[in-house]
């Protein structure tokens, strides 16, 4: 039954009822643009759109001067009320009472009144296709919508599509999904989290009979062909999969992002699915037992492995005795330093009653070089020994951290243990390294060559371990052989990272002897300083740089007589201030003021507002003009006897009459009707119905033929009861093509 809409289509309306599509719901008339028909008289026609085409606003023009009521319009996702072929859909309607939406749904909604034109509309609220996004569905659903007609006359409809942007309906995907993708569908968009994948590596699989484009953007709505936010553009086929490389990943983020999501397109001529999934790995060597981050284990004399995707690692061992790690590219080797498969030995350093080994993510890159599968293999020097397997997590430090420069202090607030600072390695390597400190107190320094981590004596993840506590007025220095040692756990970024845990602020100062002519040291005075802005996705040019993210950047220039200046610049990125949403109700016939603008009708308006960085940002106001409450309105009585006839005739048709139900039940009663043609009677439980014998209203209809008369049994009239009102009422309409009379005469 689901059929996905991926081109238009357009079908002929035949003026002839019987030839026409539209008689059913299997044969419905495909409403993809402006659409207009005319019917001939009372009847019932099937239409289709997607949730691309709605909101649907449904024109009716009768062709009858005095004509009063529009057509019955209500919407289905399914042809067959309860069957949904669609697997995900069915998932959505088995738990609609979790999400607050009715399957199948219905709406009818009368918008405006001009004239003879009656204006009806069908809408897909966003929450709906929110709550359709989250089980999935992100591709156009067919939906059906029967029209009933009461005569004849024009219908025109008018598709609205939803998405205001490219990022109304986009879809958040994760590793796993499988995204169906229409025909040149260019109103579609994808959040690809690259950042939650670069430690996998991934591969995008293509079903399509041709190849699709993937548009990847660093800005959402980017997507312009040679756009500097399009940083990967790559071509799909079925049977050529794209394949894209943790590092690959990584280099793109450093190189295009700083962190966050990035906005995708999926181009095709032609329909198919798109399914982003890792790149399966290949099979452990052997019987080795694969090791997992987060798990506790009691080590056998076995072998072990891990996927050389891993990031730096802690390895912790509940033993006081020696532990040793031995890692190799192959499956078979031994706990022999010797051994000529061994590509690494790691001995577990005492912390606390426990020992750990602390694997940099450096180490471990150089050890994924070697690899010749997916995983590297290990061995333990001891059994019978529990052992923790923890994952560093080795953030962006860079982004999160100060640059603290040789030779210069740096003042260090009390109780700022939070703070990270960043010391360029290559100003030290190779000479020793002074730590002065300049308060009343001691100061419990931590080094490492990560950003993340605790601030405890022992701890792996420190360079300089146990860690010193510096003592005021007095120099700790490091000397040239432990700073050169740090270079194998030193990363690409070049840095290694302070912490301090004052009790009394202070100066610190890392010093060091290395000469000028290898790591220039620049006077104070020969700096300038500089400050810069933007906003949360804009970019800064300076000195040739395109600048994305906050930190301090410099520049150095030399001039013709060998002076040298340095230029710093302070660099700062907003955040993004997240767009807001007010949602007002005003009686009806009142206006509401917002932002400087006066508002008189219900709906969604958005505009575009600046914080307090003078950044911008959007504000969204969901108006919503309450109902006018209309009198109450006391309806003329049908008794059980008229002595006066009532006179009906096709204007009055939208006369209500109130049936004082309880004074009918005693006998049966006749209805006699004079008029020349047939009287169609309908009575409802409620004064809103429509003369249809279906209106979910309508609890009794009786047809009086000409010149004639219809006996109500008392048993029909006391079954009536059950739907009166608090006054006791049922509510009547009458509709006839010629005048007369109705009289109604209860049985003796």
């Amino acid at each position: 039954m689901k059929k996905f809409f991926s081109t238009l289509f357009v079908v002929l309306f035949a003026t002839s009822m019987m030839a026409q599509t539209g008689l059913t719901c299997e044969d419905p008339i495909y409403v993809g643009d402006d659409y207009e028909g005319r019917v001939e008289g009372e009847c019932e026609l099937w239409f289709t759109a997607t949730t691309y085409d709605l909101p649907l606003h449904v024109y009716f023009i009768p062709d009858a001067d005095d004509s009063f009521w529009g057509p019955e319009v209500s919407i289905d996702f399914t042809c067959k009320r309860g069957v949904y072929d669609d697997p995900k859909l069915d998932s959505l309607v088995n738990m609609v009472s979790d999400f607050n939406i009715k399957f199948p749904i219905e709406m009818l909604s009368e918008e405006d009144k001009l004239g003879q034109k009656t204006v009806w509309s069908i809408d897909v609220q966003k929450s709906n296709r929110e709550q359709l996004a989250d089980f999935g569905i992100t591709y156009p659903l067919q939906a059906f919508v029967k029209v009933t007609f009461y005569e004849a006359g024009t219908i025109t409809m008018t598709p609205d599509t939803v998405f205001s942007s490219c990022m109304e309906n986009a879809h958040y995907v994760t590793l796993g999904d499988t995204l169906d993708i229409s025909a040149n569908d260019t109103e579609r968009t994808f959040v690809f989290p690259y950042t939650e994948w670069q430690e996998d590596s991934i591969r995008f699989v293509w079903t399509g009979a041709e190849p699709a484009q993937v548009y990847v953007a660093v800005q959402e709505c980017s997507f312009a062909p040679g756009s500097s936010y399009v940083f990967d553009n790559f071509v799909v086929a079925q049977d050529a999969p794209h394949k894209l490389y943790s590092e690959d990943m990584k280099a793109a983020i450093t190189a295009n992002k700083e962190g966050g999501l990035y906005y995708a397109k999926v181009v095709a001529p032609g329909a198919g699915q798109l399914v982003v999934e890792k790149i399966p790995m290949s099979a452990v060597e052997g019987d080795a037992q694969v090791l997992e981050h987060g798990t506790e284990i009691v080590l056998e004399d076995i072998l072990y492995c891990f996927p050389k995707t891993w990031t730096a690692t802690q390895i912790v061992a509940a033993t006081s005795k020696p532990l040793s790690v031995y890692v190799s590219n192959v499956a078979e080797f031994t706990t022999s330093a010797n051994d000529a498969n061994v590509l690494a030995v790691y001995d577990a350093h005492l912390e606390g009653a426990n020992r750990a080994v602390y694997l940099s993510g450096k180490e471990l890159s150089t050890l994924a070089n070697d690899a010749k599968g997916d995983y590297l293999y290990v061995r333990f020097s001891s059994v019978a020994t529990k052992v923790a397997i923890d994952q560093w997590n080795a953030s962006e430090c860079a982004d999160e951290s100060y640059l603290l420069r040789p030779n210069k202090a740096q003042f260090i607030d009390a109780k700022s243990s939070i703070v990270v600072y960043r010391v360029r390695y290559a100003d030290f390597s190779g000479y020793p390294l002074t730590i002065k400190w300049d308060s009343s107190n001691k100061l419990p320094i931590f080094i490492s060559d990560i950003c993340n981590y605790d601030l405890t004596t022992n701890n792996p993840a420190l360079l300089v371990n146990p860690r010193p506590s510096i003592t005021a007025g007095r120099d700790y220095v490091i000397d040239a052989a432990t700073v050169d040692s740090w270079a194998s756990r030193i990363g690409e970024d070049g840095y290694f990272y302070v912490r301090c845990n004052p009790n009394n602020p202070g100066e610190l100062t890392f010093a060091t002897d290395k000469p000028a002519d290898e790591t220039p040291v620049v006077p104070e005075s020969e700096y300038v300083y500089e400050s810069a802005s933007v906003c949360f996705g804009e970019t800064y040019e300076w000195n040739g740089q395109l600048l994305t993210k906050t930190d301090i950047y410099t520049h150095t220039e030399t001039d013709d007589n060998g002076a040298v200046t340095i230029t710093e610049l302070t660099f700062t990125v907003h955040p993004q201030t997240e767009a807001t949403t007010d949602s007002i109700e005003i009686p009806f016939g009142e206006a509401y003021e917002w932002n400087g603008e006066t508002y008189t009708a219900s709906g969604e308006y958005t505009i575009t507002l600046q914080d307090e960085n003078g950044c911008d940002y959007q504000a969204t106001l969901v108006l919503t003009i309450l109902s006018e409450e209309k009198p109450e309105f006391e309806y003329p009585v049908v008794e059980e006897s008229s002595e006066e006839p009532l006179l009906i005739n096709y204007s009055l048709a939208t006369q209500i009459y109130g049936m004082d139900q309880p004074a009918w039940v005693a006998n049966d009663v006749t209805l006699f009707w004079s008029g020349a043609s047939p009287l169609h009677i309908f009575i409802s439980k409620k004064p809103d119905f429509a003369l249809a014998k279906g209106h979910k209203n309508v609890v009794k209809y009786i047809e009086v033929p000409a010149n004639g008369s219809v006996v109500l049994s008392k048993s029909e009239v006391e079954a009536l009861s059950q739907y009166k009102n608090e006054g006791g009422y049922l509510y009547v309409r009458c509709l006839s093509e010629f005048e007369g009379e109705l009289t109604t005469k209860q049985a003796e």
